[in-house]
């Protein structure tokens, strides 16, 4: 989770939660000196070719981690059923050639 934000579209994979270091603006906030930044937690996605950025409070980011997390055991999950069914179908094509050849 201790992620900085993504530099390019190939370290971003369909979203993630990333950490900033941010200033938030106020005059008397400790984040006017240099090095004294906040932290605060995105969630960064690309879609169409573009990236997208979503603030999480405190609260939503752990939850986030954890959709992050199942979505990504999802797609590895859906990668695997897509390879196995494209052996399958090699298989059985040789198997076609094989009968069509005697």
């Amino acid at each position: 989770m201790e992620k900085m934000l993504p530099k390019t579209a190939r370290e971003l994979t369909n979203g993630g939660v990333y950490r900033q270091q941010v200033r938030c603006g106020k005059r008397t906030c400790r984040c006017v000196k240099p090095g004294e930044n906040h932290v605060a937690y995105y969630f960064i996605s690309r879609t169409g070719g573009k990236q997208h950025k979503r603030y999480l409070r405190k609260d939503e980011v752990e939850s986030m981690v954890q959709l992050v997390a199942e979505s990504r055991k999802l797609r590895t999950a859906k990668r695997r059923l897509l390879d196995e069914d494209k052996m399958k179908l090699h298989r059985f094509k040789s198997f076609l050639q094989n009968l069509d050849a005697d």
